[in-house]
């Protein structure tokens, strides 16, 4: 093979490669972001989320915490109300363009919706692991 030839292959390769890592990374980094994010709509991650930030110190801890879990408490019920009305507005429509479609656009319709519960309304994962520590 000639000179070039082979200096264009390797070229070729690298810039392959770093598009798979690239794609792969980025995957990643994405699954890790929605983990987190449900994770903070949980009590426990929605706490940890505000003492990373303030640090308390033990004494604001014992203070803090009830505080902290009454409104973890109800910011996790508004979630819960907004998916309902966010469900329930989706069946109304659904509802509606129904007599409109054929069998088959009301099947992908509701393939759709089964996607969209499973991806949007099912619980945020458990965490695996110890709880995490808090630097004073």
């Amino acid at each position: 093979m000639k000179e070039k030839t082979k200096y264009l292959l390797g070229l070729l390769a690298v810039l392959l490669l770093g598009i798979v890592i690239g794609f792969l990374v980025n995957g990643r980094i994405t699954s890790v972001r929605i983990s987190r994010m449900q994770n903070d709509l949980t009590e426990q991650g929605f706490n940890r989320a505000f003492f990373r930030v303030i640090r308390p110190t033990p004494d604001q801890m014992k203070v803090l915490k009830p505080v902290f879990k009454k409104f973890a408490r109800q910011n996790r019920q508004r979630l819960i109300n907004f998916h309902n009305t966010q469900r329930n507005s989706f069946d109304s429509l659904q509802k509606q363009i129904a007599p409109y479609l054929t069998q088959e656009q009301v099947y992908k319709i509701e393939r759709f919706k089964n996607r969209q519960e499973r991806r949007f309304f099912r619980p945020p994962m458990k965490r695996r692991g110890p709880p995490p520590r808090f630097r004073n």
